[in-house]
């Protein structure tokens, strides 16, 4: 599998949690209000036998309704969702996704508050 075949396995493993407006391959510096709550799926590292380090970035407005308890809440639910979905699952024979860390402030954007969970991919 390509990398981008890979990605886009994941990316539909993840289309469709609940609370989430977007999810797309790739980090792009203008979003749009209207786009969160997303996710956003990034490589990082590629290697040898299909091997490559990833992230998902997921969050949503700093203004969303109730505070930042909140939106640590929706957080938390987003990630063991996004866990769920990908944690051990296989891309195709042989190929496994691993959690390793999440993030918990990966502050890039102004007014949103974005947590990056990262996994990797290997044989």
């Amino acid at each position: 599998m390509t990398t981008i075949e890979i990605l886009r396995d994941i990316k539909t493993k993840l289309t469709g949690i609940n609370g989430i407006n977007t999810v797309q391959i790739g980090l792009e510096k203008a979003t749009h209000p209207q786009d969160y709550p997303i996710i956003r799926i990034v490589p990082s590292k590629t290697g040898q036998n299909d091997y490559m380090d990833f992230g998902i970035y997921f969050g949503d407005n700093l203004n969303a309704n109730g505070g930042m308890e909140a939106i640590y809440e929706a957080h938390s639910a987003w990630e063991q969702a996004i866990k769920e979905a990908l944690h051990f699952q296989e891309v195709e024979p042989s190929l496994v996704i691993e959690f390793v860390d999440t993030i918990l402030d990966e502050d890039r954007f102004e007014n949103f508050k974005i947590s990056c969970s990262r996994y990797k991919v290997s044989r």
